[in-house]
């Protein structure tokens, strides 16, 4: 058991099917949507709601277990060849054409599996206050949706990066799709704004992580359900994970 006094602070990240938490999914849609308002977005795909009542999503969450709030999180949607709907981020880049669309389609065809997106990442500014930054508390969203896809039968998993969260990302084992946009490059959501489409296409050897990150992957998936102590340059956390869906 770690004591109190070894921390500055303690949060739970935990993960959960979109359709069977309601109340926590309006907190998650409160939170974001405070973020992106401050940031001046108020026009973004992964603000239409129609994702609370779809049994392919599902919610990770980041809760400051000291306040009991919700203080970061993202949602993972997901897609397959049998029912193909469409992730946010080809709705989002749709006005670009449909390379994005066809490199999914072929990604599914070659792994046999689902295809996911994680998106809609936010952390709020309380979160800093308790000591953890927003770039860490995205990192550990990002890194619960690799550990997530085992669990969720993905073969190819997503993500549309804003310019600070390319680096993390990559960290996590994520590599620029070049074959679409501008070199995997899109001017959204904004055209002063550049997001980057990656993904990972090797979920279970992560070959691109960091030797650090690829671990602690490993580490969670064999155990979904822990506590870290986990060490940033703001300080030590403790970290409840529930991953186990």
């Amino acid at each position: 058991m770690l004591s109190r006094s070894m921390v500055s602070s303690m949060f739970q990240i935990y993960a959960f099917k979109a359709i069977d938490m309601p109340d926590a999914c309006q907190e998650f849609i409160q939170g974001h949507a405070e973020v992106l308002t401050s940031h001046g977005i108020t026009k973004l795909t992964s603000l239409d709601y129609s994702w609370l009542n779809d049994p392919n999503v599902y919610v990770i969450a980041v809760k400051d277990m000291l306040s009991s709030e919700m203080v970061a999180g993202g949602r993972i949607h997901l897609t397959d060849l049998q029912l193909r709907t469409a992730l946010p981020l080809e709705n989002a880049l749709a006005s670009f054409g449909d390379d994005v669309s066809l490199c999914i389609d072929q990604n599914l065809e070659i792994t046999g599996k689902k295809a996911a997106e994680t998106c809609a990442l936010w952390s709020a500014k309380k979160a800093s206050g308790r000591g953890l930054g927003s770039l860490v508390c995205r990192a550990m969203v990002v890194r619960s949706g690799v550990v997530l896809a085992n669990q969720l039968g993905i073969g190819t998993l997503l993500t549309l990066s804003a310019p600070w969260t390319v680096k993390l990302s990559q960290n996590l084992g994520y590599r620029v799709e070049t074959s679409v946009g501008n070199k995997g490059t899109y001017p959204y959501p904004k055209p002063d704004l550049l997001a980057t489409l990656q993904k990972i296409s090797d979920i279970d050897a992560l070959a691109y992580a960091s030797e650090i990150s690829r671990q602690d992957i490993y580490s969670l998936r064999r155990n979904p359900v822990q506590e870290k102590l986990e060490t940033y340059r703001s300080g030590q956390f403790k970290i409840s994970y529930n991953l186990e869906l």
